[in-house]
């Protein structure tokens, strides 16, 4: 796969045409750019889809509500002072 084509994704994968794509042509999309991808014979050209795909991850964490986060941090503040409960302990408990 060239470099062109690998730009002609990223373009295709940021265009308007996918909000308005229907399910089954996101998925035969996806299953198009499996098979591309398993037919690539170059490293290089795998690291740069790969890079390509990786930067469009995004973080949970900007992602939760305010609420959401303070959530998280109560119990990683918990889990600091030692305020955990075995697994089965806690299902015996809610059960």
């Amino acid at each position: 796969m060239s470099l062109v084509k690998i730009l002609t994704l990223e373009t295709l994968l940021n265009n308007q045409y996918l909000s308005s794509m229907g399910e089954m042509d996101l998925q035969g999309l996806k299953l198009e750019l499996v098979r591309q991808i398993l037919d690539l014979d170059s490293k290089e050209t795998v690291s740069k889809v790969y890079a390509l795909l990786d930067k469009e991850k995004k973080d949970f964490w900007v992602e939760l509500t305010e609420a959401q986060k303070k959530e998280v941090e109560i119990g990683l503040k918990q889990i600091e002072i030692g305020q955990t409960e075995d697994w089965n302990d806690f299902l015996e408990r809610v059960s």
